[in-house]
């Protein structure tokens, strides 16, 4: 039963029915009534217990639910929000997850020109107002539904994923701020393609550096990022110190003469095996430059 703030679970039709007429008589002594038309009632999907390993279960045959209070029948649902959370018949958290990021989104969004588009507002600054605005917004009633945590971390990053596709997403230095923190702590994610948004040098040496000492991450797609020269030489940085990365793709980033910090960086590194390159100006001196670190490296 569900009312105003009120839920309570019982576990049968008679139970719950034999609850709601006394809630009801003991409303009355103190002058209230229950509102029929804010009342629904729900049966949660369950499971009979299995003795075997079969993951085949057999689902609960509940008795029809039908509670009539003051000629008035108490609408039955499949889900209903509760405390600003969704609780849903087959007790899952997708609908609760999709509105959570929905309405996360919807406040980061608000905040895009008045904080995350000026340059006067310090990095430190935008990660503050994100943990204060945003955050709440997208953990609030976590402690209802602790599964939901997991598919959360990392802000878009799932703590379980091994590859995770943010390509053409407009996001800038400022953004990859929040998701360079994740990266420094998760473990599990294998390829990450940023392909296609505004990083441009800064935001490569935000995530050149949260990447260093990454060991589980091997392939980086930030092709198109607008990288440039100085982008070159964090990433070649990168490569100096990270032994876990085996795939880079660069394409289409103005890298031009920042190809000799590559160059140099492929001398020493014996782990990447494939580096895209397409449609970079690297000219005639850059393919020599880059010829000669392949001699000591095993990049296709």
């Amino acid at each position: 039963m569900y009312a105003d703030d009120i839920a309570v679970m019982c576990q049968s039709t008679q139970e719950l029915e034999k609850f709601i007429k006394a809630f009801e008589i003991g409303t009355q002594d103190f002058g209230l009534t229950m509102n029929i038309k804010k009342m629904c009632l729900m049966s949660l999907r369950q499971f009979q217990k299995s003795t075997c390993n079969s993951e085949k279960r057999t689902e609960i045959d509940h008795e029809p639910c039908d509670i009539t209070i003051r000629n008035q029948k108490i609408e039955k649902a499949d889900e209903f929000n509760y405390l600003g959370c969704y609780v849903s018949k087959d007790q899952t958290q997708y609908k609760d997850i999709e509105t959570r990021v929905s309405k996360a989104s919807s406040a980061f969004n608000s905040l895009r020109r008045i904080v995350w588009y000026r340059k006067c507002i310090s990095i430190q600054a935008k990660i503050r107002t994100f943990r204060a605005s945003v955050l709440p917004v997208l953990l609030y009633g976590i402690i209802m539904s602790v599964p939901r945590l997991n598919w959360v971390t990392g802000i878009g990053i799932s703590s379980s994923s091994s590859s995770s596709n943010l390509g053409r997403n407009q996001i800038s230095a400022e953004g990859i701020q929040f998701l360079a923190n994740a990266l420094e702590t998760n473990k599990t994610l294998t390829s990450l393609n940023l392909g296609g948004n505004e990083l441009g040098s800064n935001g490569i040496e935000i995530l050149a550096t949260a990447l260093q000492y990454n060991n589980t991450l091997s392939a980086l797609y930030v092709g198109r990022n607008s990288v440039g020269i100085g982008g070159a030489q964090h990433l070649a940085n990168l490569l100096n110190h990270n032994s876990k990365l085996v795939k880079l793709d660069l394409q289409s980033n103005e890298i031009s003469d920042g190809i000799q910090y590559l160059a140099d960086a492929l001398q020493n590194n014996i782990t990447l095996k494939t580096l895209n390159l397409a449609r970079n100006n690297i000219g005639d001196k850059g393919a020599y430059n880059l010829a000669n670190a392949l001699e000591y490296n095993n990049v296709k």
